[in-house]
């Protein structure tokens, strides 16, 4: 298997799981605001375009009601972060946000409720 056809079936098993993420947070009552981060890169002729102005931008971001800013990547159970999406992670958290990886619901319900959960 090629890399471009392990991201292709990666990016489908977590398809779901970043919907059904999504959904939680638009109606979760902590939530004041969330939005789907669309990033990535394609190669167009013999170069490659970048679709994100930052390295690692998580799938989610947002903001709570009590005004800190929320990061949230989305992954399959066996998913992998890159280095620049856990690097993302981690300056988000030291900067006082809610950041981590949810592979599930109940990860990002997890993330809100102020329970740190390891990348």
């Amino acid at each position: 298997m090629t890399r471009r056809q392990a991201a292709a079936r990666s990016a489908q098993r977590e398809a779901p799981i970043l919907r059904a993420v999504h959904e939680l947070l638009q109606y979760h009552p902590k939530v004041a605001k969330v939005w789907r981060q669309n990033s990535g890169a394609m190669k167009i002729d013999d170069r490659y375009i970048q679709f994100s102005s930052e390295l690692g931008l998580p799938d989610l971001g947002g903001f709570l009601k009590d005004g800190r800013a929320l990061w949230i990547e989305c992954k399959s159970p066996t998913g992998k972060l890159t280095y620049h999406q856990r690097r993302f992670l981690e300056d988000a958290r030291r900067a006082g946000c809610v950041a981590g990886v949810a592979r599930c619901v109940e990860d990002a319900q997890a993330l809100i409720s102020g329970q740190l959960l390891a990348f």
